[in-house]
């Protein structure tokens, strides 16, 4: 369970944007972060029509410490700047592009209703990944890269580049304890790297793809490879944003 440390009251003057990417621990953090601060502080507010007047509404709330949700940069920021609040401060976690792929193919394939629940029902992982490629690329090449840069660029260098100016920090999945001085100094908690939830309890492994459908998945996510490995060769990235919110919260 995430953990309050001692003295726990740490405020922003706006509340920090959790940016929750598909399949990469966002429910666990989520949940977590709703278990210490209470549901009321910490709204999910996914990416829809409204996006733009839901976050407007949140962010004039004073009960509102953190807004987290599966959007893009580029929209949370559309939507801070509308509200006249500036730009936010972000934070998230990252994870391995294939290990990403095989958990939406067991997600899509266990939650009847979901948008691909029935090819993912139906399909191998191989021809799945496949099908995921010719049909939905954006969720699967590079989509890290494109929901971190600052419009939706794919590439590493466009997601680095913003990362440096606008996150607190940017964490890995598979690391997830190195990320705790920083959410520790930043938030004021501490996550539990063991608690997983959201998460397939009869799926299938990264072992299930073949050399062939592996190779084409590594090609379509390499700027996504090249991100991750950034941030994991720093354990947990801190950003410039960290620095300055500190001095303001």
């Amino acid at each position: 369970m995430l953990t309050p440390v001692a003295d726990r009251r740490v405020r922003h003057l706006k509340p920090p944007a959790f940016i929750h990417l598909f399949k990469a621990a966002g429910t666990s953090i989520q949940i977590q972060m709703r278990t210490v601060l209470g549901t009321d502080a910490v709204p999910k507010i996914n990416d829809s029509r409204s996006f733009v007047a839901d976050v407007g509404a949140a962010l004039d709330d004073p009960s509102v410490e953190i807004i987290c949700g599966h959007y893009s940069f580029a929209r949370i920021n559309q939507a801070y700047l509308a509200a006249n609040k500036g730009s936010p401060v972000c934070f998230t976690f990252l994870r391995d592009p294939v290990d990403r792929l095989v958990s939406s193919y067991n997600y899509f394939r266990e939650t009847a209703g979901e948008k691909w629940h029935d090819q993912a029902a139906a399909m191998s992982l191989d021809d799945f990944a496949l099908f995921l490629l010719d049909n939905d690329p954006r969720a699967i090449c590079n989509h890290q890269c494109q929901e971190l840069s600052a419009d939706h660029t794919p590439t590493f260098a466009a997601a680095r580049a913003n990362i440096e100016a606008h996150f607190a920090f940017v964490g890995s999945v598979d690391e997830m304890e190195a990320a705790n001085r920083v959410a520790q100094d930043w938030l004021g908690l501490r996550w539990d790297a063991g608690k997983r939830l959201n998460v397939s309890s009869h799926g299938v492994t990264r072992r299930r793809l073949s050399p062939t459908v592996r190779a084409r998945v590594a090609a379509a996510t390499a700027e996504d490879q090249e991100l991750i490995a950034f941030i994991r060769d720093r354990g947990c990235f801190v950003g410039q944003a960290a620095e300055r919110t500190a001095k303001s919260a």
